[in-house]
C-alpha cells in the first residue's frame, strides 16, 4: 500500500498529489516544490474541532476521518455491517488520484466518532464502474458495479492522504 499526500496548488485551487514522505509529485504539482512534513503534534491537537452530527449524513456521503496522525477519505454507509460506519476510500493509481476513488476493500470500517468533517456533496461526482472489469470469476457477465467518487472539485482539508492500491485497477 502506498499513500499520497494531497495539497492545494497556490493558483486556481486545484489539487495535486505528493508522496506521503513529503516529496512533491513533479511538474504536475508546480515544478517539484516540496511539502514540509507536518510537526509531530497529535493530529487532533492540530485540527479545528469541527464535529459532524451523524444524523446529518446520508448514505454515500463522503467524509474526512482521522487515521492515526493522518486525515483520510471515506464514505458514510450502513451497508455490509448493519450499524452506520465509514468505509475508507482509495484510488488505484497515482495518476488517477482523486478522479476515481473506490471503497478500500482491504481497510477496516471506521467508527463515526473519527469523522473530521463532511464534504460538500454538490462538489462530488458519483458514477459506477464494472467490478473486476466484467471479466473472470465473481462478475463474469459484468452486471455488478461499484461506486466511483470523483473528488477533484472538492475543497479538502490540508494534508489529506489518499491510499493507492494498485490491485484495484481494472483492465479493459
Amino acid at each position: 500500500m502506498r499513500s499520497l499526500l494531497l495539497a492545494p496548488l497556490a493558483a486556481g485551487g486545484a489539487w495535486c498529489a505528493a508522496w506521503h514522505g513529503g516529496v512533491a509529485d513533479g511538474p504536475r504539482c508546480g515544478g517539484g516544490v516540496g511539502f514540509p512534513t507536518p510537526a509531530r503534534v497529535p493530529l487532533r491537537a492540530r485540527l479545528p474541532r469541527l464535529g459532524v452530527d451523524p444524523d446529518s449524513l446520508e448514505e454515500g456521503h463522503v467524509v474526512e476521518y482521522t487515521e492515526g496522525d493522518e486525515l483520510r477519505l471515506g464514505v458514510y454507509t450502513m451497508q455490509s455491517f448493519g450499524d452506520p460506519h465509514v468505509r475508507p476510500l482509495c484510488t488505484w493509481s497515482e495518476e488517477i488520484g482523486l478522479r476515481e476513488c473506490l471503497w478500500d476493500e482491504d481497510a477496516e470500517p471506521v467508527a463515526l466518532s473519527r469523522i473530521h468533517r463532511a464534504l460538500d456533496m454538490n462538489e462530488v461526482e458519483i458514477s459506477e464502474r464494472q467490478m473486476g472489469g466484467g471479466l473472470g470469476l465473481g462478475n463474469p457477465h459484468g452486471e455488478h458495479g461499484e461506486d466511483c467518487y470523483d473528488l477533484r472539485q472538492v475543497k479538502l482539508s490540508k494534508g489529506v492522504v489518499l491510499v493507492v492500491r494498485e490491485d484495484r485497477e481494472v483492465f479493459w
